[in-house]
């Protein structure tokens, strides 16, 4: 009876270990792990009005490390939020708006602080936008608040930046800040992030902004949630991560999505993806190979240009390659392109040094009706594979004892 008992006690404790275990891994508790899998947090400090914290950059986006109460030191705490009494900057440059009834800031000034907070008010009249180039390489700014009268927030960088903490006022009846990024409450979409933003996964948040994460050098990582069904023009542009997954709601790459992501080497695109936009993977120089669903049915002009493509399948069912889609690709090898491809555009394969192969899934007549002007300059010897012959790079037949 009594072994009975003891072992009937084991068997209860341990089931109490196993469900705080789950509850852990479930509360947000800092370093929780259910055994088999390990959390892992973003070096920077995610923030709210009252506290920072590191958020989990895993599956496990409620989960956080570190988190603590602000404090200031000369009105800035250590993950850079600002204290509710930080004047206003003062220096930034002014543009009166047409109407004359409103400024927006385009440029920096005289601020010399690695924080901007833009005031509401300017020579009496309410600051409501900011400039996409206002803060043009001004790498050296770490937080900016923005006040309720703003009605237009956008990327203000246009290139690299190290901004670790954006907020805005809590009366804007146009943006609020949920997990460091700056949301247009019309539309559900994040119009503007910084190096420590994560994406909500709760479904508040459907768009990401153009250019909304554009030069986030210290963003290596990046989680978007199932409920984004949308990604705007350059929205991740010149930022670092090395691996991204498109969500299966998202149904076209914009244009520039991608743009000089240099250390970006996966790239999981889901089958809905029906266009690749223009200049989307151009200058990915880490980007070797990638895998284009069945519908997609347009690649854009300079969609890889510049890229570390070494080859590539066209899906069946694309009937347009754009204009130097595939631009300056000096490492591109071989490229199969099905029989729905209509149309070839303007040098598409220039500077394609090594390319050597052509897989056709067509016959010769067929590859020959395609429209397309002279995409062959200065591109490889190459031979294009038809499904009843070969033929050089001049459009002549190749004997069977070639290649």
């Amino acid at each position: 009876m009594k072994k009975k008992l003891i072992v009937t006690c084991l068997a209860v404790a341990s089931a109490v270990v196993c469900a705080l275990s789950v509850s852990a891994c479930n509360s947000g508790n800092d370093n929780s792990n259910d055994g088999k899998h390990k959390h892992t947090y973003s070096e920077t400090w995610a923030s709210d009005e009252n506290y920072h914290w590191h958020a989990a950059t895993c599956e496990h986006t409620d989960n956080v490390k570190g988190k603590e109460k602000h404090s200031y030191t000369n009105g800035v705490c250590k993950c850079y939020a600002l204290a509710p009494d930080v004047p206003d900057s003062t220096g930034l440059d002014f543009f009166k708006e047409k109407d004359e009834e409103s400024y927006w800031v385009c440029g920096l000034g005289t601020v010399m602080t690695n924080y901007v907070k833009i005031p509401a008010m300017h020579n009496g009249l309410p600051v409501t936008g900011i400039f996409s180039n206002a803060f043009y390489q001004s790498t050296g700014i770490k937080s900016i608040y923005f006040p309720a009268s703003m009605t237009n927030i956008c990327d203000m960088f246009s290139g690299y930046n190290s901004l670790e903490c954006v907020a805005v006022a809590s009366d804007s009846e146009n943006y609020y800040c949920v997990n460091n990024c700056i949301v247009e409450k019309a539309t559900d979409s994040i119009a503007f992030a910084c190096n420590s933003s994560v994406i909500p996964a709760d479904g508040s948040i459907r768009e990401i902004g153009n250019y909304a994460f554009c030069g986030l050098t210290l963003l290596t990582e990046i989680n978007i949630p199932d409920c984004i069904t949308k990604i705007g023009n350059g929205a991740f542009s010149r930022c670092k991560f090395t691996s991204v997954t498109i969500p299966a709601g998202v149904t076209e790459i914009s244009d520039r999505l991608f743009y000089a992501c240099a250390s970006l080497k996966t790239v999981n695109l889901p089958n809905g993806i029906t266009s690749i936009g223009r200049i989307a993977f151009s200058e990915c120089t880490s980007l070797k190979n990638i895998t284009l669903p069945n519908s997609v049915t347009s690649i854009d002009y300079q969609a890889f240009s510049d890229s570390a493509i070494t080859e590539i399948t066209i899906p069946d069912g694309l009937t347009t390659i754009g204009e130097k889609a595939f631009y300056n690709c000096e490492s591109l090898t071989t490229i199969t392109i099905p029989n729905s491809v209509t149309e070839i555009g303007h040098v598409a394969f220039e500077d394609c040094e090594r390319l050597s192969r052509i897989i056709y899934k067509g016959t010769v007549n067929e590859w020959k009706a395609i429209e397309k002007d002279p995409y062959y300059i200065n591109t490889g010897s190459y031979i294009v594979y038809c499904t009843d012959g070969k033929l050089d790079s001049s459009g002549k037949p190749v004997p069977e004892e070639w290649a």
